[in-house]
């Protein structure tokens, strides 16, 4: 179950954190891997997604933290995410899980690269 977080408590909590603009990882992130959410005056702003190791996603619509990644890399790694996960006839839960996290290894490796090049 996702609670309310704020911006200086992600920033406390993860090691890295990732902004990724709204939908931006559709195909790779799902809903039970979200841990933490922020909202305002206007409503909702952001979900956190905790990724492992210390890594965090925020995606959302507005006062997002966290480092920016180009949009191709996003797109990169959704449209494989999507190929992979959303276009296969899985046999199974385990196998979908199973496939999921290996792509948010690879996501999580590859970030880092990005970040501390």
């Amino acid at each position: 179950m996702k609670q309310f977080a704020t911006r200086k408590e992600i920033k406390r909590i993860y090691y890295v954190i990732i902004n990724v603009p709204y939908t931006g990882l559709q195909n790779l992130l799902t809903d039970d891997l979200i841990s933490f959410y922020n909202s305002g005056s206007s409503g909702w702003n952001w979900d956190c997604y905790d990724l492992g190791n210390g890594l965090a996603v925020c995606t959302g619509y507005s006062n997002r933290v966290g480092e920016k990644l180009s949009r191709e890399f996003i797109k990169s790694f959704d449209d494989k995410a999507k190929e992979e996960l959303r276009l296969q006839n899985f046999t199974s839960v385990e196998a979908f899980i199973n496939k999921q996290k290996e792509l948010i290894s690879e996501f999580r490796e590859e970030a880092l690269k990005v970040i501390n090049a």
